[in-house]
């Protein structure tokens, strides 16, 4: 039983974003601030760019890498990195 314990409570995951998800949503953010100096005043193309940068954040915080077609299976994830 203390096997199944352990196990369950380390796949307990926390709702707070990686710092992955963070640089990504950095790096969109100044994209979009980029763009809107350059063209100078806030317009719809920057309205829809913004509500796609709000979708895909959205999409990236609530699915987990393991349950993407093309994910990070359990096994290589935990597997030690080699040198």
């Amino acid at each position: 039983m203390e096997g199944q314990q352990s196990s369950q409570e380390s796949s307990q995951k926390s709702p707070l974003p990686t710092r992955k998800w963070i640089a990504i949503q950095l790096t969109a953010i100044a994209g979009l601030v980029t763009a809107w100096l350059s063209v100078g005043e806030w317009n719809s193309t920057l309205t829809i760019a913004l509500v796609g940068l709000l979708t895909q954040a959205a999409v990236g915080y609530l699915v987990p890498n393991a349950d993407t077609p093309g994910g990070v299976p359990h096994a290589v994830a935990a597997a030690p990195a080699r040198v």
